[in-house]
Protein backbone atom coordinates (compact mmCIF):
# COMPACT_ATOMS: atom_id res chain seq x y z
CA UNK A 1 0.00 0.00 0.00
CA UNK A 2 2.83 2.16 0.55
CA UNK A 3 4.24 1.78 -2.87
CA UNK A 4 0.78 2.87 -4.37
CA UNK A 5 0.13 5.71 -2.18
CA UNK A 6 2.92 7.36 -4.25
CA UNK A 7 0.79 6.86 -7.39
CA UNK A 8 -2.56 9.34 -8.13
CA UNK A 9 -4.76 7.22 -7.56
CA UNK A 10 -5.25 3.50 -5.49
CA UNK A 11 -8.09 1.44 -4.54
CA UNK A 12 -9.91 2.17 -1.73
CA UNK A 13 -13.55 4.27 -0.99
CA UNK A 14 -14.39 7.28 0.93
CA UNK A 15 -13.99 7.21 4.51
CA UNK A 16 -18.11 8.44 5.14
CA UNK A 17 -18.76 4.72 3.16
CA UNK A 18 -21.13 2.78 5.67
CA UNK A 19 -20.41 -1.15 6.70
CA UNK A 20 -21.87 -3.11 9.28
CA UNK A 21 -20.23 -4.56 12.05
CA UNK A 22 -21.72 -7.85 13.46
CA UNK A 23 -19.61 -8.08 15.79
CA UNK A 24 -20.65 -4.80 17.59
CA UNK A 25 -23.61 -5.20 16.04
CA UNK A 26 -24.11 -1.00 14.97
CA UNK A 27 -23.40 0.16 11.34
CA UNK A 28 -19.19 1.79 11.56
CA UNK A 29 -17.79 4.75 8.63
CA UNK A 30 -15.11 2.34 6.95
CA UNK A 31 -12.77 5.73 7.56
CA UNK A 32 -13.51 5.01 11.66
CA UNK A 33 -12.73 1.18 11.59
CA UNK A 34 -9.51 1.77 9.63
CA UNK A 35 -8.13 4.77 12.00
CA UNK A 36 -9.50 2.78 14.96
CA UNK A 37 -8.39 -0.54 13.48
CA UNK A 38 -11.73 -1.95 14.84
CA UNK A 39 -11.71 -5.87 14.07
CA UNK A 40 -15.02 -5.83 12.71
CA UNK A 41 -16.98 -8.67 10.98
CA UNK A 42 -18.29 -7.76 8.04
CA UNK A 43 -20.28 -9.68 5.24
CA UNK A 44 -18.51 -10.57 2.12
CA UNK A 45 -19.46 -13.01 -1.26
CA UNK A 46 -18.38 -16.59 -1.09
CA UNK A 47 -15.58 -17.24 -3.24
CA UNK A 48 -12.25 -15.07 -4.60
CA UNK A 49 -12.11 -12.19 -6.91
CA UNK A 50 -10.23 -14.12 -9.42
CA UNK A 51 -13.42 -16.13 -10.55
CA UNK A 52 -17.07 -15.19 -11.45
CA UNK A 53 -20.10 -17.62 -11.46
CA UNK A 54 -22.12 -20.15 -9.28
CA UNK A 55 -19.65 -19.59 -6.57
CA UNK A 56 -20.81 -15.65 -6.35
CA UNK A 57 -24.51 -16.40 -4.92
CA UNK A 58 -23.80 -16.71 -1.27
CA UNK A 59 -22.64 -14.64 1.40
CA UNK A 60 -20.54 -15.33 4.55
CA UNK A 61 -19.56 -13.23 7.72
CA UNK A 62 -15.57 -12.51 7.83
CA UNK A 63 -13.56 -10.57 10.11
CA UNK A 64 -11.48 -7.80 9.36
CA UNK A 65 -7.71 -8.15 9.92
CA UNK A 66 -6.25 -5.57 7.41
CA UNK A 67 -6.38 -1.68 7.62
CA UNK A 68 -5.35 0.67 4.97
CA UNK A 69 -5.36 4.29 3.70
CA UNK A 70 -3.92 6.75 1.19
CA UNK A 71 -1.34 8.82 2.70
CA UNK A 72 -2.21 11.54 0.08
CA UNK A 73 -5.52 12.32 -1.30
CA UNK A 74 -6.70 11.18 -4.27
CA UNK A 75 -9.18 11.23 -7.00
CA UNK A 76 -12.61 10.10 -5.90
CA UNK A 77 -15.95 9.02 -8.55
CA UNK A 78 -19.37 8.95 -7.06
CA UNK A 79 -21.80 5.68 -8.39
CA UNK A 80 -24.93 6.59 -8.13
CA UNK A 81 -27.30 3.74 -9.12
CA UNK A 82 -31.05 3.57 -9.37
CA UNK A 83 -31.68 2.05 -6.06
CA UNK A 84 -30.13 2.59 -2.61
CA UNK A 85 -26.87 4.55 -1.33
CA UNK A 86 -24.49 6.22 -4.29
CA UNK A 87 -20.49 4.55 -2.90
CA UNK A 88 -17.78 6.88 -3.49
CA UNK A 89 -14.57 5.78 -5.02
CA UNK A 90 -11.18 5.54 -6.13
CA UNK A 91 -10.84 5.21 -10.10
CA UNK A 92 -8.74 2.09 -9.62
CA UNK A 93 -11.59 0.39 -6.76
CA UNK A 94 -12.46 -2.68 -7.80
CA UNK A 95 -16.55 -3.29 -7.58
CA UNK A 96 -18.94 -5.98 -8.78
CA UNK A 97 -20.22 -5.83 -11.58
CA UNK A 98 -22.52 -7.81 -14.14
CA UNK A 99 -19.41 -8.44 -16.17
CA UNK A 100 -17.20 -9.31 -12.90
CA UNK A 101 -14.92 -7.52 -11.47
CA UNK A 102 -14.20 -3.98 -12.71
CA UNK A 103 -12.17 -0.61 -11.62
CA UNK A 104 -14.69 2.18 -11.17
CA UNK A 105 -12.89 4.21 -13.87
CA UNK A 106 -13.73 1.64 -16.61
CA UNK A 107 -17.82 1.42 -15.43
CA UNK A 108 -20.22 3.55 -17.81
CA UNK A 109 -23.52 5.02 -17.20
CA UNK A 110 -25.79 2.23 -18.22
CA UNK A 111 -24.08 -0.71 -17.29
CA UNK A 112 -24.85 -2.54 -14.17
CA UNK A 113 -23.42 -3.15 -10.90
CA UNK A 114 -23.98 -6.06 -8.30
CA UNK A 115 -25.67 -5.38 -5.23
CA UNK A 116 -27.02 -7.41 -1.98
CA UNK A 117 -30.37 -8.88 -2.08
CA UNK A 118 -30.51 -10.97 0.81
CA UNK A 119 -28.48 -14.01 2.33
CA UNK A 120 -28.38 -16.11 5.46
CA UNK A 121 -25.81 -16.45 7.66
CA UNK A 122 -26.04 -17.83 11.25
CA UNK A 123 -25.83 -14.96 13.36
CA UNK A 124 -26.03 -16.97 16.69
CA UNK A 125 -27.28 -20.29 19.00
CA UNK A 126 -28.41 -18.42 21.93
CA UNK A 127 -31.79 -18.58 23.05
CA UNK A 128 -33.77 -15.93 25.39
CA UNK A 129 -37.52 -15.50 26.99
CA UNK A 130 -39.77 -15.00 24.11
CA UNK A 131 -42.01 -13.03 26.94
CA UNK A 132 -38.92 -10.91 27.63
CA UNK A 133 -38.01 -10.73 23.63
CA UNK A 134 -41.73 -9.04 22.66
CA UNK A 135 -41.23 -7.05 25.97
CA UNK A 136 -38.06 -5.32 24.48
CA UNK A 137 -39.77 -5.10 20.74
CA UNK A 138 -42.40 -3.33 22.12
CA UNK A 139 -40.13 -1.66 24.41
CA UNK A 140 -37.70 -0.24 21.92
CA UNK A 141 -40.51 0.96 19.93
CA UNK A 142 -42.92 2.86 22.05
CA UNK A 143 -41.70 2.35 25.86
CA UNK A 144 -39.64 4.67 28.44
CA UNK A 145 -38.26 3.73 32.09
CA UNK A 146 -36.08 4.56 34.35
CA UNK A 147 -34.72 3.60 38.06
CA UNK A 148 -37.61 5.96 39.28
CA UNK A 149 -40.54 4.72 37.39
CA UNK A 150 -41.84 1.23 36.21
CA UNK A 151 -41.15 0.42 32.67
CA UNK A 152 -44.30 1.42 29.75
CA UNK A 153 -45.35 1.18 26.77
CA UNK A 154 -47.97 3.68 24.98
CA UNK A 155 -49.93 2.17 22.90
CA UNK A 156 -54.14 2.37 21.67
CA UNK A 157 -53.76 -1.05 19.39
CA UNK A 158 -55.54 -3.43 21.29
CA UNK A 159 -54.00 -6.41 19.87
CA UNK A 160 -50.78 -4.95 21.86
CA UNK A 161 -52.31 -4.06 24.90
CA UNK A 162 -53.89 -7.72 24.93
CA UNK A 163 -50.39 -8.80 24.48
CA UNK A 164 -48.63 -6.95 27.17
CA UNK A 165 -51.40 -8.15 29.67
CA UNK A 166 -50.32 -11.47 28.49
CA UNK A 167 -46.68 -10.89 29.15
CA UNK A 168 -47.39 -9.08 32.33
CA UNK A 169 -49.58 -12.36 34.02
CA UNK A 170 -46.50 -14.78 32.63
CA UNK A 171 -43.92 -12.70 34.88
CA UNK A 172 -46.23 -11.96 37.76
CA UNK A 173 -46.87 -8.66 37.44
CA UNK A 174 -50.06 -6.45 36.69
CA UNK A 175 -50.61 -4.02 33.68
CA UNK A 176 -51.68 -1.38 34.81
CA UNK A 177 -53.03 2.24 32.31
CA UNK A 178 -51.81 5.50 33.17
CA UNK A 179 -52.10 8.93 31.00
CA UNK A 180 -50.99 9.78 28.62
CA UNK A 181 -52.28 5.99 26.73
CA UNK A 182 -49.25 4.35 28.22
CA UNK A 183 -49.79 0.67 30.25
CA UNK A 184 -47.55 0.15 33.30
CA UNK A 185 -45.74 -3.49 34.38
CA UNK A 186 -46.56 -2.88 37.92
CA UNK A 187 -44.75 -5.28 40.95
CA UNK A 188 -46.84 -6.60 43.31
CA UNK A 189 -43.91 -6.05 45.78
CA UNK A 190 -43.62 -2.53 47.63
CA UNK A 191 -40.30 -0.52 46.13
CA UNK A 192 -37.16 -1.17 48.42
CA UNK A 193 -35.03 1.61 50.00
CA UNK A 194 -31.21 0.82 50.58
CA UNK A 195 -29.84 2.23 53.59
CA UNK A 196 -29.36 6.20 51.92
CA UNK A 197 -32.92 6.06 51.36
CA UNK A 198 -32.39 5.73 47.43
CA UNK A 199 -35.28 3.78 45.48
CA UNK A 200 -34.00 -0.08 44.70
CA UNK A 201 -35.68 -0.99 41.52
CA UNK A 202 -36.73 -4.82 41.81
CA UNK A 203 -38.84 -4.51 39.22
CA UNK A 204 -37.69 -7.65 36.49
CA UNK A 205 -38.48 -5.52 33.55
CA UNK A 206 -36.28 -2.44 34.55
CA UNK A 207 -33.75 -4.95 35.71
CA UNK A 208 -33.90 -6.55 31.89
CA UNK A 209 -33.55 -3.12 30.33
CA UNK A 210 -30.32 -1.81 33.02
CA UNK A 211 -28.51 -5.46 32.07
CA UNK A 212 -29.43 -4.82 28.47
CA UNK A 213 -27.61 -1.16 28.73
CA UNK A 214 -31.22 0.81 27.93
CA UNK A 215 -32.49 1.79 30.63
CA UNK A 216 -33.46 5.40 30.84
CA UNK A 217 -32.21 6.05 27.31
CA UNK A 218 -34.53 8.57 25.02
CA UNK A 219 -36.08 7.45 21.96
CA UNK A 220 -33.39 9.09 19.45
CA UNK A 221 -30.71 6.85 21.76
CA UNK A 222 -32.30 3.53 21.32
CA UNK A 223 -30.33 0.74 19.43
CA UNK A 224 -30.88 -3.50 19.63
CA UNK A 225 -28.70 -4.33 22.47
CA UNK A 226 -25.43 -6.90 21.24
CA UNK A 227 -27.14 -9.95 23.28
CA UNK A 228 -30.05 -9.90 20.05
CA UNK A 229 -27.47 -10.43 17.32
CA UNK A 230 -26.50 -13.91 18.71
CA UNK A 231 -29.74 -15.08 19.06
CA UNK A 232 -31.97 -17.82 17.33
CA UNK A 233 -33.69 -16.74 14.50
CA UNK A 234 -37.17 -17.78 16.73
CA UNK A 235 -36.31 -15.96 19.36
CA UNK A 236 -34.87 -12.90 17.05
CA UNK A 237 -38.28 -13.03 15.14
CA UNK A 238 -39.97 -11.84 18.85
CA UNK A 239 -37.90 -8.64 18.94
CA UNK A 240 -38.99 -7.85 15.28
CA UNK A 241 -42.47 -8.51 16.29
CA UNK A 242 -42.34 -6.05 19.08
CA UNK A 243 -40.89 -3.33 16.93
CA UNK A 244 -43.35 -3.97 13.49
CA UNK A 245 -46.54 -3.99 15.98
CA UNK A 246 -45.42 -0.46 17.81
CA UNK A 247 -43.31 1.75 14.96
CA UNK A 248 -44.20 -0.39 11.94
CA UNK A 249 -47.32 -0.32 9.42
CA UNK A 250 -48.20 -2.75 6.64
CA UNK A 251 -49.56 -0.33 3.61
CA UNK A 252 -53.37 -1.54 2.12
CA UNK A 253 -52.58 0.00 -0.99
CA UNK A 254 -49.33 -1.51 -2.25
CA UNK A 255 -47.23 -4.21 -1.01
CA UNK A 256 -45.26 -2.72 1.44
CA UNK A 257 -44.29 -2.96 5.21
CA UNK A 258 -42.59 -0.02 7.04
CA UNK A 259 -40.97 0.49 10.03
CA UNK A 260 -40.50 4.60 10.78
CA UNK A 261 -38.46 5.85 14.08
CA UNK A 262 -36.18 8.76 14.91
CA UNK A 263 -33.12 6.46 16.27
CA UNK A 264 -30.83 6.09 13.08
CA UNK A 265 -28.86 3.59 14.20
CA UNK A 266 -31.49 0.81 14.85
CA UNK A 267 -33.56 1.48 11.94
CA UNK A 268 -29.80 0.42 10.33
CA UNK A 269 -30.01 -2.49 12.78
CA UNK A 270 -33.49 -4.00 11.80
CA UNK A 271 -32.08 -3.40 8.31
CA UNK A 272 -29.12 -5.60 8.75
CA UNK A 273 -30.62 -8.28 10.83
CA UNK A 274 -33.70 -9.07 8.67
CA UNK A 275 -30.38 -9.04 5.43
CA UNK A 276 -28.73 -11.90 7.61
CA UNK A 277 -32.40 -13.79 7.50
CA UNK A 278 -32.78 -13.57 3.86
CA UNK A 279 -34.90 -10.14 3.54
CA UNK A 280 -34.47 -7.17 1.51
CA UNK A 281 -35.46 -3.88 2.68
CA UNK A 282 -34.46 0.01 2.13
CA UNK A 283 -33.68 2.63 4.70
CA UNK A 284 -33.59 6.38 4.15
CA UNK A 285 -34.12 9.93 5.69
CA UNK A 286 -37.00 12.26 5.81
CA UNK A 287 -36.06 15.52 6.88
CA UNK A 288 -39.26 16.98 7.60
CA UNK A 289 -40.46 15.20 10.56
CA UNK A 290 -43.83 16.01 11.13
CA UNK A 291 -43.72 14.40 15.12
CA UNK A 292 -40.82 16.30 16.21
CA UNK A 293 -37.31 17.95 15.73
CA UNK A 294 -35.74 14.78 14.66
CA UNK A 295 -35.62 13.50 11.27
CA UNK A 296 -37.60 10.45 10.76
CA UNK A 297 -35.40 7.20 9.44
CA UNK A 298 -38.19 4.86 7.17
CA UNK A 299 -36.99 1.19 6.35
CA UNK A 300 -39.83 -0.06 3.36
CA UNK A 301 -40.13 -4.00 2.55
CA UNK A 302 -41.64 -3.93 -1.06
CA UNK A 303 -43.01 -6.31 -3.27
CA UNK A 304 -44.86 -9.62 -2.31
CA UNK A 305 -42.24 -12.07 -2.31
CA UNK A 306 -40.20 -9.97 0.17
CA UNK A 307 -43.56 -9.69 2.21
CA UNK A 308 -43.93 -13.62 1.92
CA UNK A 309 -40.56 -14.08 3.38
CA UNK A 310 -41.50 -11.99 6.37
CA UNK A 311 -44.19 -13.11 6.99
CA UNK A 312 -42.45 -16.33 7.56
CA UNK A 313 -40.09 -14.96 9.93
CA UNK A 314 -42.11 -12.19 11.81
CA UNK A 315 -45.98 -12.99 13.30
CA UNK A 316 -47.54 -9.82 13.69
CA UNK A 317 -51.18 -10.20 15.64
CA UNK A 318 -54.14 -7.66 15.08
CA UNK A 319 -55.28 -5.71 12.16
CA UNK A 320 -51.72 -5.62 11.40
CA UNK A 321 -51.33 -9.46 10.69
CA UNK A 322 -54.68 -9.34 8.76
CA UNK A 323 -53.54 -6.78 6.51
CA UNK A 324 -49.66 -8.73 5.95
CA UNK A 325 -51.76 -12.17 5.43
CA UNK A 326 -53.61 -10.82 2.09
CA UNK A 327 -50.46 -9.76 0.83
CA UNK A 328 -48.59 -12.94 1.07
CA UNK A 329 -51.96 -14.73 -0.36
CA UNK A 330 -50.62 -12.59 -3.60
CA UNK A 331 -49.65 -13.92 -6.58
CA UNK A 332 -45.93 -12.92 -6.66
CA UNK A 333 -45.51 -10.09 -9.58
CA UNK A 334 -42.95 -9.03 -11.71
CA UNK A 335 -41.21 -5.96 -11.19
CA UNK A 336 -41.85 -4.24 -13.93
CA UNK A 337 -40.03 -0.71 -13.10
CA UNK A 338 -37.09 -2.16 -15.19
CA UNK A 339 -34.54 -0.94 -12.26
CA UNK A 340 -33.64 -4.12 -10.93
CA UNK A 341 -32.90 -7.52 -12.41
CA UNK A 342 -32.17 -10.83 -10.48
CA UNK A 343 -29.05 -11.77 -11.23
CA UNK A 344 -28.73 -14.90 -8.53
CA UNK A 345 -30.81 -16.01 -5.30
CA UNK A 346 -28.70 -13.67 -3.42
CA UNK A 347 -28.01 -10.42 -5.67
CA UNK A 348 -29.89 -8.26 -7.99
CA UNK A 349 -28.41 -6.00 -10.39
CA UNK A 350 -28.65 -2.02 -10.13
CA UNK A 351 -28.04 0.51 -12.92
CA UNK A 352 -25.19 2.97 -12.15
CA UNK A 353 -27.14 6.25 -13.73
CA UNK A 354 -24.76 8.77 -12.89
CA UNK A 355 -20.56 8.54 -12.53
CA UNK A 356 -19.53 12.19 -10.56
CA UNK A 357 -16.20 13.04 -10.26
CA UNK A 358 -15.64 14.38 -6.64
CA UNK A 359 -12.83 16.77 -4.23
CA UNK A 360 -9.53 14.66 -3.75
CA UNK A 361 -10.22 13.26 -0.42
CA UNK A 362 -8.60 10.13 1.83
CA UNK A 363 -9.59 6.98 0.65
CA UNK A 364 -9.47 3.43 2.72
CA UNK A 365 -9.33 -0.13 2.11
CA UNK A 366 -10.35 -2.87 4.20
CA UNK A 367 -9.15 -6.76 3.76
CA UNK A 368 -10.90 -9.83 5.55
CA UNK A 369 -9.54 -13.43 6.83
CA UNK A 370 -12.01 -15.43 4.43
CA UNK A 371 -12.63 -13.75 1.45
CA UNK A 372 -11.33 -10.80 -0.92
CA UNK A 373 -14.13 -8.91 -0.58
CA UNK A 374 -16.52 -6.87 2.18
CA UNK A 375 -19.97 -5.35 1.55
CA UNK A 376 -20.04 -1.63 1.64
CA UNK A 377 -23.08 0.85 0.95
CA UNK A 378 -24.30 -2.53 -0.17
CA UNK A 379 -22.00 -2.66 -3.00
CA UNK A 380 -19.25 -5.81 -2.95
CA UNK A 381 -15.60 -4.35 -2.72
CA UNK A 382 -12.30 -6.34 -3.41
CA UNK A 383 -9.85 -5.78 -1.08
CA UNK A 384 -7.53 -6.25 -3.45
Amino acid sequence: MEEQNKQNSIPGISGDTEIFDYKSGIPLNVGDVVNNRIKAKVLSLKGNNKSFGNSFSEFDLSDVTGWSKSMEKTKVIRLVTSYGEPINTSPEQKVLSRQGWKRAKDLKEGEYILKINKCQVRLGDNKFNKDYARFLGYWLGDGSSDFRKTPNIASIDKAIIQDLRRIAINKGYKLIYGKPLSYYFVDKLPPRRSWDGRIISTNIFNLLLRDLGLLGKHEEKKIIPLKIFSLRKAYLAEVLCGLFMTDGTVNKIKATVEFCNISETMVKQIHYLLLATGIHSRVWKQENNSRGKHPLWILSINGIDKLKEYGKLVTLIGEKAKKLKYWCDQPIRKDNKGKRISFSKNLFCEKVLKIENLDNQTVYSLSTDKYNNYLANECICSSS
